[in-house]
């Protein structure tokens, strides 16, 4: 049944399902640095309270699909097959049997469809698997037990072995939990680490982000913390462990990122800092060896809550999303850094509802990335196609940031060749594969 409802303060959208779509803005929004086309909204006609997003091939149809994971008393996560253009079908839902704050699409086999991986905030906390089928929909349930009330879901090769592992932030038991694949997309938790929390109480970790920051082709975690005034660097040992957390002091994290903002080499982290409710985007730089010092600041006001880095206008710098959950705003900052790191003036989209979660992909075949927007209060998702005058042609496969395709960027994505959840998955199918290589190749010599 199709009926016509009111997308608030937007216009008129179709509801489809448990969905509605539609255009919620005239004409394109632009500001001094970037541009979007007209944006899409997703209205759940439930109260879904969408949490985050995972990009991913569902249905191996080429296009990319997503999944939303939401603290609704449904207890279900929802999956939108791609139609192309930032247009979705009717939601599947995924029956969980609890609000869920955090989802992942992968590959945990490596071999055949892309599989689901959620995180459940009832009893002590679980994190549950589920085998995709290749056609949108999931079989075969397993739980493993992890912290009280996970935030967070970081999904990333930990001991090298080539296959997908996991880390979950668990809020109420301030600890991160550590999920080991045993090759079959069978996990087992090796680690738990205790969070440590500062004047105010525990540390009540919120958002992790991951990468190699000691460059020892390790990827550590990095975690967020909503109270404590400091976020916690995890060091891996080599072997999918994880050392005692390095406390770097700050003031309120509630999201983090990880990036190289000055091109130095060293992956830095960006923050979105509440700071007693005025807001703003902290940066601390990466001298070599995860040693962070020195902060870069731009006050934002309100509540600051998420952030995520992507290069939106193909300078190969990345540039800063936040969001400010207090006025509903979307703020993008653009890269300035020459050698120091500097960002521009934010340009400021009203999105309203609670903007919880943002996720940069391409989700329209092109070579710029594009945004989804989680709106926690509304229930709605927001579909920005990025329309920014790119100084790159192909920015999503210019991998060693030269601003043109060619031979490098070939030697670069031989060398990630086999791996999950890579940067260089232009095809969202969980693993760099020859439609990659096709993709590289369609845009060869693109400056």
């Amino acid at each position: 049944m199709i009926k016509r409802s009111r997308a608030v303060g937007y216009g008129t959208a179709i509801t489809i399902g448990i969905a509605t779509l539609g255009m919620i803005a005239p004409c394109a929004i632009a500001q001094d640095s970037f541009q979007f086309a007209k944006p899409i909204v997703y209205e759940f006609d439930f109260d879904m309270y969408p949490t985050s997003i995972s990009a991913g091939d569902v249905n191996n149809d080429g296009i990319v699909d997503l999944a939303i994971s939401g603290r609704n008393v449904e207890g279900v996560t929802l999956i939108l097959l791609g139609e192309g253009g930032g247009q979705f079908s009717a939601p599947i839902e995924i029956v969980v049997d609890s609000q869920n704050d955090a989802v992942a699409i992968c590959n945990l086999d490596l071999n055949g469809p892309l599989d689901l991986v959620v995180v459940m905030r009832g009893g002590d906390g679980t994190l549950a698997t589920f085998t995709g089928v290749g056609d949108g929909t999931f079989i075969d349930r397993v739980d493993y037990s992890v912290g009280r009330y996970p935030s967070s879901l970081v999904a990333k090769d930990f001991d090298n072995d080539g296959d997908i592992d996991f880390a979950t932030t668990n809020y109420q038991s301030s600890s991160v939990s550590i999920l080991l694949n045993e090759g079959n997309g069978a996990l087992f938790n090796s680690q738990t680490i205790e969070l440590i929390g500062g004047l105010q109480g525990p540390a009540f970790p919120f958002h992790s982000t991951s990468a190699d920051f000691d460059n020892d082709s390790d990827i550590d975690l990095v975690i967020g913390h909503l109270t404590g005034s400091n976020i916690s660097f995890l060091r891996n040992q080599g072997d999918g462990s994880f050392a005692w957390p390095m406390i770097l002091p700050v003031d309120t994290p509630v999201g983090v990122a990880a990036a190289d903002m000055n091109l130095d080499g060293e992956i830095d982290i960006v923050m979105a800092d509440l700071l007693d409710f005025n807001g703003r985007v902290a940066v601390l730089e990466n001298q070599g060896n995860a040693v962070f010092t020195g902060l870069t600041t731009i006050d934002t006001g309100g509540w600051s809550w998420f952030v995520a880095t992507a290069d939106l206008n193909g300078d190969a710098k990345p540039d800063v999303a936040m969001t400010d959950v207090q006025s509903g705003l979307l703020l993008l900052m653009p890269n300035e850094s020459q050698g120091d790191i500097a960002l521009g003036a934010p340009d400021t989209f009203l999105v309203i509802g609670q903007p919880r979660f943002i996720l940069p992909v391409n989700l329209d075949g092109d070579c710029d990335l594009d945004l989804v927007v989680a709106q926690l209060g509304f229930h709605k998702l927001l579909i920005l196609i990025n329309e920014t005058q790119q100084l790159s042609a192909c920015t999503v496969a210019d991998l060693d940031g030269d601003l043109q395709v060619g031979t490098s960027d070939l030697l670069i994505l031989f060398a990630q060749w086999n791996v999950a959840n890579s940067f260089a998955d232009f095809t969202y199918d969980g693993i760099v594969d020859v439609a990659d290589l096709l993709f590289l190749l369609s845009h060869w010599g693109v400056k």
